[in-house]
């Protein structure tokens, strides 16, 4: 699973997913869970994507939930974004670990707003992803847009960038080292990047090469052969 995580978690009790759509919450936040999880912690985990119907943690929600995770969401409507019950109540249980992937880009974090009394206490961090390969991520106006969009709507005073250089299964080491540099000059000064997320063929070469923590991310929402 990779502790990678450690740096993150010490101290820390509610867990936040924010990024354009596409860049990797879904799989981190999944990983984050099971991490969690194989601690001995309680974890509930809050699937808030509510306006698309594709990659979505309630998916694969079988593999946590055999886990002993609780799984939470709630069916859509049609196209309308419906709140998930619960989460002020999990994010205050101190005897439990709350994960939240929170997708859909600003429109999905405004879902999330509301919490924004809970999103900035001390024992919650909120992780903003990027995968600098999306198709519009390749500009940093476009980046710092997207960001200042989505952190605005979530109402989310500090993030910790995760940086997620990866193109499928043809992601090389050069690939990696380009994609966490775009990263890195992509976002704003006050924004810099606190990790980088690799799948475990190379993790070696990750460490070897970033002094960022690296974080080994499994897939589960989508399989290598269907990308």
């Amino acid at each position: 699973m990779g502790e990678g995580w450690n740096r993150f978690v010490s101290g820390k009790k509610n867990f936040i997913f924010l990024g354009e759509a596409g860049c990797g919450k879904t799989e981190a936040a999944i990983n984050l869970s099971l991490y969690l999880n194989s601690k001995g912690e309680h974890v509930h985990f809050f699937d808030m994507d509510q306006t698309k119907p594709l990659f979505r943690a309630r998916d694969v929600r079988e593999v946590l939930e055999e886990e002993k995770i609780f799984f939470h969401y709630e069916e859509q409507y049609a196209d309308a974004p419906i709140q998930v019950g619960g989460v002020a109540t999990a994010m205050t249980d101190q005897e439990s670990y709350t994960v939240m992937d929170v997708g859909g880009d600003k429109i999905g974090a405004c879902l999330i707003g509301g919490f924004s009394r809970l999103l900035n206490r001390e024992d919650t961090i909120v992780f903003y992803l990027l995968n600098p390969y999306r198709i519009w991520s390749g500009r940093p106006e476009y980046v710092r847009s997207m960001l200042l969009g989505v952190t605005g709507a979530a109402r989310v005073k500090s993030v910790q960038v995760l940086a997620n250089p990866y193109i499928g299964r043809e992601t090389t080491k050069e690939y990696f080292l380009e994609g966490l540099s775009m990263a890195e000059n992509y976002m704003p000064e006050e924004y810099p990047v606190n990790g980088v997320l690799v799948n475990e063929k190379l993790r070696e070469f990750a460490e070897s090469s970033s002094d960022l923590p690296v974080i080994i991310i499994k897939k589960y929402v989508q399989s290598e052969w269907n990308e």
